[in-house]
C-alpha cells in the first residue's frame, strides 16, 4: 500500500509499483470533487480479487471522524453486500474510463473495510478527507523551517523532534518510519512504538520513562570497556553506534507484563563482528496497573563472532581483530552468529545477562531472517573464514531487517527469562557501571541508572517464536515454533542503506 496526503490529483498513479505487479501504469485522468483528497493506494489485483466479503481486508485507523471514499473499479450496481450502506457519490475518470466512489464517514480509531467478493477486477482506493468533504489541511511548520514533502524524505528538523534528554543531555529516542504529521520518510526504522501500549504511553507522555538511545555508549566512553575489539586499537573504548542501529521489541508477555527492550542491533556492516559489547535495555511494566516494575541499561559481553553458516563453534578470524579466535564460549558471554551470503540461514544474536542485576533464566535470543549485509566466503592461510567484507543480502527483503526472538530452553522446568529482585545486588533506584556487574556511585563518569522494584520476581516462559505482527506499531506477539512468515519494516519503500 501507499498513503498520499492530499495528492488526489491529475496524474496521480494508483498503481503502488507496476513494474513489481506487472501491469501497466494505470493514471488518475480527472479527481472530479475530490481534488486534494488523502488517497491510499491498494494492490490491484492478484490474490486480494479472491476475498469474499466477510474477510477484513483492510484495518483503517484514522485518529478523528473522517469522510472516507471508495473508488469502486467495478459495476456501481454490483458490489459486495457490506457496501450497500455507502452512499454513491460523483465520479472519476482514470485510465480513460469512468468509476463511481462511494462514500461513508467513518469514526475514529479502528474501522475494517472488507473484500470485494470477485465483484471488480481491481481492489478499491481508499479516498479520506474531513468529515465534511473538504481536503485535509496542509499542516504547519515551525518558524524558519520548510515544508516536509509527503512521500519524501524528511529534513534533519524533523528527526530532531525524536529526543529526550536525560543528565543535561540529549539523544534520539524511538521514531516511526514515517512521520505521521507530514508523512515525510526518516530513511530508517526502530522496531517496536513503545506508545502502542497504553499502559507505556502514559509513562511517555508524563515523561517519567524515557528511552534514549546511547546513553550507555556515552557512559562506556568514560571508561575502558571493550575488552577485544578494534576500536579500543582505534584508541576508543566504544564506538558511537548510528541512531538507525537501536531496536526496540514491545510486547505484552500474556503473563501479565508488559516489556520493552532496547537493543543496538545492527547488521549493516562488518564492524559487528569485532564489537563485542552493544548497548541493551530492558522495561518491565504490570500489565494491568502499568507500574514499572524494572529499568535496567547495559551493555552486555556478546563474545565471540560465530559462522552461522557453518556451525556453531567455528570462529571467525576477521582482519580487523583476528584475536576473535581467543574469546571462549561460555556461561557468561553471549555470542553473535553471522552467516555467510553463499548459504541461506539467519543470524542470531544472544546477549549475556548479568546476574547481578537479578537476571536469571535462559535470556532471550534475537534472529535476523534476512541481516542487511553477510559475510564473504574469503578464508586465510589457515583456513580460518576472515569475512574480509559485508556483502549486502539479496532478497525480496532487501531493505530493513525481519527480527524475531526466543527465550532458549523456554519449555524446560527451570527455563524461561526473568527478573529477581532477590538476586540483585540492589533494589530501588541505583547505578552500576556499564556492564550492570558492579555497583556505581551515580555521580561517576561511567555510572548507569537502574531500577528494580524491592521485592518482584517476573517470569515471562514459553516455548514460542515472538515476531512483529505489523509493521508499524510492530508489536511482537507469539507463534509457534515452525516456519515464521511475515514482511520486512520497510514502509512504502521508505528505508535507505544502511539501516
Amino acid at each position: 500500500m501507499q498513503y498520499r496526503p492530499r495528492q488526489f490529483n491529475t496524474g496521480l498513479s494508483l498503481i503502488v509499483d507496476p513494474a513489481a505487479q506487472q501491469e501497466a501504469d494505470f493514471k488518475l485522468d480527472d479527481p472530479g470533487v475530490y481534488k486534494g483528497w488523502d488517497a491510499l493506494i491498494m494492490p490491484a489485483n492478484g490474490s486480494y480479487v479472491a476475498y469474499t466479503s466477510s474477510d477484513d481486508m483492510l484495518e483503517l485507523y484514522l485518529n478523528r471522524e473522517a469522510k472516507v471514499g471508495l473508488l469502486w473499479y467495478g459495476n456501481p450496481a454490483d458490489r459486495p453486500s457490506w457496501m450497500s450502506d455507502w452512499q454513491a457519490g460523483s465520479t472519476v475518470k482514470a485510465g480513460g474510463k469512468t468509476y463511481t466512489v462511494f462514500l461513508k464517514n467513518l469514526p475514529a480509531g479502528k474501522n475494517l473495510l472488507h473484500g470485494i467478493d470477485r465483484k471488480a477486477g481491481r481492489i478499491y482506493t481508499v479516498l479520506l478527507a474531513e468529515k465534511d468533504g473538504t481536503p485535509t489541511p496542509t499542516p504547519a511548520v515551525p518558524s524558519g523551517h520548510d515544508l516536509p514533502q509527503p512521500n519524501a524524505y524528511c529534513p534533519d528538523w524533523v528527526a530532531e523532534r525524536y529526543t529526550v534528554r536525560l543528565g543535561g543531555k540529549v539523544y534520539p529516542t524511538w521514531k516511526p518510519q514515517i512521520d505521521p504529521v507530514y508523512w515525510c520518510y526518516f530513511g530508517n526504522e526502530h522496531g517496536s512504538d513503545p506508545a502502542q501500549f497504553p499502559q507505556i504511553k502514559a509513562l511517555l507522555d508524563s515523561g517519567s520513562l524515557k528511552i534514549p538511545f546511547g546513553n550507555v555508549e556515552d557512559a562506556g566512553n568514560a571508561t575502558p570497556m571493550c575488552v577485544s575489539c578494534h576500536q579500543q586499537r582505534l584508541g576508543k573504548s566504544v564506538v558511537k553506534s548510528p541512531p538507525q542501529t537501536f531496536k526496540l521489541f514491545a510486547l505484552d508477555d500474556r503473563q501479565g507484563h508488559l516489556w520493552v527492550v532496547k537493543f543496538q542491533l545492527g547488521s549493516s556492516n562488518r564492524a559487528r563482528l569485532c564489537q563485542r559489547h552493544h548497548e541493551y535495555g530492558v522495561w518491565a511494566f504490570d500489565r494491568s496497573t502499568g507500574e514499572m516494575l524494572a529499568a535496567l541499561q547495559f551493555a552486555p559481553d556478546f563474545g565471540p563472532a560465530l559462522n552461522a553458516s557453518v556451525g556453531n563453534n567455528t570462529y571467525y578470524k576477521p582482519d580487523l581483530c583476528p584475536d576473535n579466535l581467543d574469546i571462549p564460549m561460555n556461561g557468561e558471554v553471549g555470542r553473535r552468529r553471522i552467516p555467510l551470503i553463499s548459504v541461506n540461514g539467519y543470524e542470531t544474536w544472544q546477549p549475556s545477562f548479568p546476574r547481578q542485576l537479578g537476571f536469571f533464566g535462559y535470556g532471550r535470543a534475537y534472529n535476523l531472517d534476512n541481516p542487511i549485509t553477510r559475510c564473504s566466503d574469503e578464508r586465510d592461510a589457515q583456513g580460518f573464514y576472515t569475512c574480509n567484507q559485508a556483502r549486502k543480502t539479496s532478497s525480496a527483503y532487501n531493505k530493513g531487517e525481519s527480527r524475531w526472538f526466543i527465550i532458549p530452553g523456554g519449555d524446560q522446568p527451570d527455563g524461561g527469562f526473568g527478573i529477581d529482585a532477590s538476586r540483585a545486588m540492589a533494589t530501588g533506584n541505583f547505578c552500576t557501571n556499564v556492564l550492570g556487574t558492579e555497583l556505581r556511585d551515580c555521580g561517576a563518569a561511567d555510572a548507569v541508572p537502574q531500577y528494580i522494584k524491592p521485592g518482584i520476581r517476573i517470569l515471562h516462559k514459553d516455548q514460542f517464536r515472538w515476531i512483529p505482527y505489523d509493521p508499524w506499531w510492530v508489536e511482537y506477539r507469539p507463534v509457534p515454533s515452525g516456519s515464521v512468515n511475515f514482511e520486512g519494516h520497510n514502509l512504502e519503500n521508505a528505508l535507505r542503506d544502511p539501516n
